[in-house]
């Protein structure tokens, strides 16, 4: 995720950590090492890194079922964990929450359909 000012200056950015996968867990070694690449860009200020991966994984280090149904894409309560860790970054950068929603209703995930 990017900010920029209305003159497009870029003011922040934020990193997310690459997922683990469960349909290639021998992947996962290489995920975790391009990650600590990853991490190693974040300042904590401009440039921000997320790693939601604990919150993801089973004891193996893989995609728990209900985060991802075939075990690389994230479904739908795996972005419910991602956009709740970065409400405390939204809030930080853009303040706090209206107090009135108005965006659209979710869809949900068209895959689903």
């Amino acid at each position: 995720m990017l900010w920029r000012l209305d003159n497009g200056e870029l003011t922040g950015v934020v990193l997310t950590a690459m997922f683990p996968r469960r349909d290639r867990p021998e992947l996962n070694a290489s995920i975790a090492a391009i990650n600590a690449k990853l991490a190693a860009y974040a300042d904590g200020q401009s440039v921000r890194y997320l790693d939601i991966n604990e919150r993801l994984v089973d004891s193996r280090g893989v995609l728990r079922e209900e985060m991802s149904e075939d075990g690389l894409h994230l479904s739908l309560a795996a972005y419910g964990v991602w956009a709740e860790a970065l409400q405390p970054i939204f809030a930080e950068r853009l303040g706090a929450p209206a107090e009135r929603d108005l965006a659209p209703p979710p869809t949900g995930n068209p895959a689903g359909r």
